[in-house]
């Protein structure tokens, strides 16, 4: 038996605590698992020498395309964004000023790993002469002279950084020239380019897990295993802020250790059998709120929403789903996540 893990009580009396926990555990850790899972589809890591398409942590990405096909962004515009890892350092950011760039408007946002906003720099700030910005890890300290820098402090190790800029659509290079002088460097002496260990040692083939039971079919005794390992080490990047200390702490008496490996096979078998179901569970939770705010959107806005069989699938799963994947104008995404996470536990 794992030390920390609820053995007492009968089976059942296992089993529900399991199932109870483990349910919240889910609600609270999808966007994480799910920024994880986007990162290591996005990047590439540093040791790979073999080209991919795909950008090393720590460096600039320009698309013609919303960093994800998912969550109804409007078309148009140019993006640049990068996933940040602030484990091994503090990064700097420059983004340049707007009256240099006359017809161009730039708007930079970063996410933290719960896909909540921390910063925001838009184009009435940026015009007159810009922003450096310093990006802090929540432990980092904030260094005695910032040398006219803002100094940002980051909630998890994590951060998602996105640029948007619109504006002439007939001036192209304009807009690449604008783009280019958007910098994200470290200090030196600082490792750089190294993926957070939950993205590296990502276990499975990439996919949503709740888009795998509900959507793919797969059976909830194979996918939900995975999910927690990925979400236990996910949680490691992602320190719990006051208010959810108790409830992440929580995990732990299912097996589910903050920053640790999940041994499976360890746990005993009332507590597995719960967390599959506290996983099965979850995933109707979260598809089923998210109907319920589609069909909301349908009634209070013009633009309409498809809904295909009656069923969205969450988050960044599938490409009609528009309502859980967080607008990059979101501020309080994975907030909500949590919040619902809270009420379950109570």
């Amino acid at each position: 038996m794992m030390t920390g893990v609820f053995g007492g009580g009968t089976a059942e009396t296992q089993r529900s605590l399991a199932r109870s926990v483990g349910k919240a555990a889910c609600v609270y850790g999808y966007p994480l698992v799910e920024l994880m899972r986007m990162c290591r589809l996005q990047t590439m890591s540093r040791f790979n020498a073999i080209p991919s398409g795909r950008a090393p942590v720590d460096t600039l990405h320009h698309s013609d395309h919303p960093p994800t096909d998912r969550g109804g962004e409007r078309a148009g515009g140019l993006y640049t964004t990068a996933w940040i890892y602030l484990g091994d350092g503090p990064r700097h950011l420059h983004f340049p000023a707007g009256w240099l760039h006359p017809g161009h408007r730039l708007c930079a946002r970063l996410y933290n790993a719960h896909t909540e906003k921390i910063a925001e720099f838009g184009p009435d700030a940026l015009v007159c002469s810009g922003a450096d910005v310093l990006l802090l890890g929540p432990s980092a300290d904030v260094p005695e002279t910032l040398d006219g820098r803002t100094a940002v402090r980051a909630s998890t190790d994590m951060v998602w950084l996105v640029v948007r800029v619109d504006g002439n659509d007939n001036d192209r290079e304009g807009a690449d020239a604008l783009r280019a002088e958007i910098i994200l460097d470290a200090p030196e002496g600082t490792l750089k380019q190294r993926r957070p260990p939950a993205v590296d040692l990502w276990e499975g083939d990439g996919s949503d897990a709740v888009v795998d039971l509900l959507e793919r079919g797969e059976s909830a005794s194979s996918v939900a295993p995975v999910f927690y390992s990925n979400l236990c080490r996910a949680l490691a990047h992602a320190r719990a802020r006051p208010e959810d200390r108790r409830l992440v702490a929580s995990f732990r008496q299912v097996g589910l250790a903050p920053g640790a490996s999940l041994h499976w096979g360890s746990l005993m078998p009332a507590l597995r059998t719960g967390l599959v179901e506290g996983f099965e569970d979850a995933a109707e939770y979260l598809c089923m709120g998210t109907i319920d705010r589609e069909r909301q959107a349908l009634v209070d806005s013009t633009m309409r929403l498809e809904i295909r069989n009656d069923r969205a699938a969450p988050y960044f799963a599938s490409a009609r789903n528009a309502s859980l994947m967080p607008s990059l104008t979101s501020t309080s995404f994975g907030s909500a996540f949590k919040a619902m996470a809270a009420s379950l536990s109570l």
